[in-house]
């Protein structure tokens, strides 16, 4: 048998991941509702439905910051139609969450949860058309910054996107920019 050399070294563990504290960061990571609902735990319910959603969305908008992505603004307003409860707005980067609808009442627990998941729930879309975007830079040549904006992407997504470019290869970020590209840009957006 051949003599064995030195043994190998000890295998490193990975560093942190962009965002800090070895943990992965963006509303579809694994661990992202503790964070969300430790901090929505220590939001207080003072004020207007305003204050409230804009505090709340505070971790959230943490999270979308530590991948890239611009945090959209949060506004509540009535929206007209009852059977509306919210939806974020991409050529605005903004979530409106409807005031008029009852359910929205800070003053309850129940009115604070559904608040909570409907932050949480049009936060993930934001997130979604920031990556789109990154898809775009990638794939859509010179002219893909003047395209996503023509195609709805406020100009603070398509800046996100153009300061954080996909990494090169088949990578699983690219996969599921490709992806939502073409849920909401491409071809599944009409499915």
């Amino acid at each position: 048998l051949p003599e064995l050399g030195p043994a190998p070294p000890a295998p490193q563990a990975p560093g942190p991941a962009p965002g800090g504290e070895g943990r992965e960061r963006g509303l579809t990571s694994p661990d992202v509702m503790d964070r969300i609902v430790t901090q929505a735990a220590e939001a207080h319910p003072t004020g207007s439905l305003q204050e409230f959603a804009r505090s709340l969305h505070g971790q959230m908008a943490h999270e979308l910051h530590a991948i890239g992505a611009a945090p959209p603004t949060v506004v509540a307003r009535d929206m007209g139609d009852a059977s509306l409860l919210g939806a974020f707005y991409p050529a605005r980067n903004e979530i409106v969450i409807n005031a008029g609808q009852t359910q929205f009442d800070p003053a309850t627990p129940q009115g604070r949860r559904a608040v909570l998941r409907l932050l949480l729930h049009e936060s993930r879309h934001a997130e979604q058309w920031f990556h789109a975007v990154r898809h775009m830079a990638r794939t859509h040549g010179a002219d893909w910054a003047a395209e996503a904006q023509r195609r709805g992407a406020h100009p603070s997504i398509v800046d996100a996107a153009a300061r954080n470019p996909l990494p090169p290869g088949t990578t699983p970020d690219g996969e599921f920019a490709a992806r939502m590209y073409d849920e909401l840009l491409g071809a599944a957006r009409y499915v």
